[in-house]
C-alpha cells in the first residue's frame, strides 16, 4: 500500500506541473487558475468530511497554517513554471525537501549516514551547474524565475514540515481534518485575491483552460493527502527524499519529451547530480 501510494504521489506531481505548464502556454490570469484549483482540491476534501470529521482545534490551526503556506507555493509555482521550464522549475523545486530533513535532523534526531552527507555534497554541485546560464538567456526573466522557485522551496518545504510535524504529534490521526482546514484558507485566500483585484478586461477561459486547473486541484488534493498519510509511517529524512527523486526523474523525461525542453550540457549534468542527491539522501 505504501509503494502504490508513493508512485501515485510521483505521477500525480508531474502531472499538476504540467497541467500548470499547458495552462500558463494561453493565460497569464494566475489568480484564476489558482481559484479553480484550490476550490477543486478544497471540494474533494468536502467530499471525504461526509465520512467523518472531528473537530480537533490544534489540527485545524497547523491547517490553517499549512493553507496559508500553500496559497504562496501554489502561486509562486504557478509564476515559477511560466517563466522558466518544467524539467528545471520542478527539479529546483524539489529542493524544499532541505526543510523536511533538516527538522528530521535536528528536532526527531534521525541519523544522519554517510550516504546523506554525500546527497548534500551532490546537491550544492547540481544547484551550481543547474543554474548555469545560456547564452541568450534573458537576465530579468532569470531573476524573476529564480525568485519563484525560491519562494516556492521555502514555502512548500515548510509546509511538508507543518505534515510532518501533525502527524508526528498525532500519528494517523486528524489527516482529512488537516488538509480540509488548509484547502480552506488556501481557496479563501485566492478568492477574496480575484474579489479584490480588478481587471480593466476579463479574460475569457476555454473549457480546456479549465479542466487543466481543475485536474492541478484534484491531484493537489490527493498528493497531500497522500503524502500526509505516509507522513504517519515514515522518516521525514527518508520520505521526501524518496518522493523528490522519483518525481525529479519522470519531471525531466515530461519536459524533454512532451514540452521539448533544451539544456546546455552543464544543466544536464546538474540535473543528474540532483537525481542523485536525493537518492543519496534517500538511502
Amino acid at each position: 500500500m505504501e509503494l502504490f501510494l508513493f508512485f501515485i504521489i510521483i505521477l500525480f506531481t508531474v502531472t499538476q506541473s504540467s497541467m500548470t505548464k499547458l495552462y500558463t502556454k494561453n493565460s497569464n490570469d494566475v489568480i484564476g487558475f489558482n481559484v479553480v484549483k484550490a476550490t477543486s482540491s478544497f471540494l474533494f476534501f468536502v467530499f471525504l468530511a461526509f465520512f467523518g470529521f472531528s473537530l480537533h482545534i490544534p489540527t485545524l490551526i497547523m491547517g490553517v497554517f499549512c493553507g496559508i503556506l500553500w496559497a504562496i507555493s501554489m502561486f509562486s509555482s504557478y509564476n515559477a513554471l511560466k517563466d522558466g521550464p518544467m524539467a528545471l522549475t520542478s527539479i529546483l523545486v524539489s529542493f524544499s525537501i532541505l526543510i523536511p530533513i533538516l527538522y528530521g535532523f535536528v528536532v526527531l534526531k534521525e541519523p544522519i549516514t554517510l550516504f546523506k552527507i554525500v546527497g548534500f555534497c551532490l546537491l550544492f554541485f547540481a544547484i551550481l551547474l543547474i543554474n548555469a546560464k545560456k547564452k541568450q538567456a534573458n537576465e530579468k526573466a532569470n531573476i524573476r524565475w529564480a525568485f519563484y522557485v525560491l519562494l516556492t522551496i521555502i514555502s512548500s518545504g515548510i509546509a511538508s514540515l507543518l505534515q510532518k510535524s501533525h502527524q508526528t504529534l498525532y500519528p494517523q490521526l486528524y489527516r482529512k481534518e488537516f488538509m480540509f482546514a488548509g484547502m480552506l484558507i488556501c481557496s479563501l485566500i485566492f478568492f477574496c485575491i480575484s474579489l479584490i483585484k480588478s481587471k480593466p478586461e476579463k479574460e475569457k477561459k476555454t473549457k480546456l483552460q479549465t479542466s487543466y486547473a481543475i485536474i492541478a486541484g484534484v491531484t493537489s488534493a490527493l498528493i497531500n493527502f497522500f503524502t500526509i498519510v505516509l507522513s504517519g509511517f515514515q522518516d521525514a529524512s527518508a520520505l521526501f527524499p524518496s518522493i523528490s527523486a522519483g518525481t525529479a526523474a519522470l519531471t525531466l523525461l515530461c519536459g524533454i519529451v512532451v514540452f521539448k525542453e533544451k539544456f546546455t550540457t552543464a544543466q544536464i549534468i546538474g540535473l543528474l547530480l540532483g537525481i542523485g542527491s536525493i537518492v543519496c539522501l534517500n538511502l
